[in-house]
Order: C-alpha cells, then structure tokens, then sequence
C-alpha cells in the first residue's frame, strides 16, 4: 500500500469517527438513556395531604399521596432510575417550609423515549415527627427529582388543603 492510499484511509476513517461522534459527549458507546433532567416534564395530578389527630396517634400522624405525570420529551433516549424521594410541604399564607416527608412510590423510574408515565408518590404516618400539622390551612409540595448522576430539580405542586381527622 503506497503512503498516499494509506494517508487517504486514515483521513477517511478519522472523518467517520467524527462525523458519527458529533457533538456527542458519550461517543458511539452510548448507553441509551439520558441523565440531564432537562428533557423531563412534570404536571400535577392531584393528591391530598392530612393528618389523622385521633387520641392514639403515632409520633408522626402526617399522611399523603399525590400524582405526577412525567413525560420524556426526548424521542431517542429513556429515562432510567429516575426517583423522587422527598418534598417539602410549604404552608402558603406566609411560604414557610414546615418540614421535608420522605416519599415511597411503586414506579421503577424507567420512562421510554416520547412515552407519558402517571405515578403515585405517597407517604404513610411514621414513627418520627416531621412537623406540626397545618389543620384546614393551604400547603404547596416542592418534590425533589434526581437522577442516577444526582442532579435535581424541584416541582412545585398546586395548592392543597391540609385536611385534619380529630
């Protein structure tokens, strides 16, 4: 092979290598899922927040659940261990956070390129005080998403009232 043909297949396959590559951080080798949260979309659903106050209570009488529809925006790279394990409950007259309840959810964290997945995040009473409950006053919920990396984003929910059983 002269040094000429073999300049021009090294020219070649360099070419190549940069044409696939683009502006790919990852490089051909790329995993399939995507870990910034800036494709991810999320819209309230609804939910209910309370306190059962009866004469026997447990430390942590605070109870929740809550629905959130996540949408992958992207349409060539899924969402994998997606998770949302806290929000903070803000009272909403003077916006004060009250505390942080850690949030359980059956979902997997997987969402598929394009696809819409409606979740359940709740929160059943505990056995440590996470605040004083709110009775019939308005409350907001700041969930805390994260990604496998650890980066974060906060979804603010709509107001909710803060029902109480005595």
């Amino acid at each position: 092979m002269s040094t000429s043909t073999y300049l021009r297949l090294v020219a070649l396959l360099v070419g190549l290598s940069v044409w696939a590559c683009g502006d790919s951080e990852d490089g051909p080798t790329s995993s399939g899922t995507i870990d910034p949260l800036s494709d991810l979309s999320v819209t309230w659903n609804g939910g209910s927040i309370g306190a059962n106050l009866m004469p026997i209570q447990p430390p942590d009488p605070v109870a929740c659940q809550v629905w959130l529809i996540l949408e992958n925006e992207s349409q060539l790279e899924a969402f994998s261990k997606i998770e949302i394990p806290t929000a903070d409950v803000i009272l909403v007259g003077p916006d004060s956070v009250l505390g942080t309840i850690p949030l359980e959810t059956d979902w997997n964290g997987f969402l598929a390129p394009g696809k819409t997945d409606t979740i359940r995040l709740f929160k059943n009473p505990g056995d440590q005080k996470v605040f004083t409950a709110p009775c019939s006053q308005r409350v907001l919920m700041d969930f805390l998403i994260r990604n496998v990396d650890g980066e974060t984003k906060v979804f603010r929910s709509q107001a909710l009232t803060f029902h109480c059983v005595f």
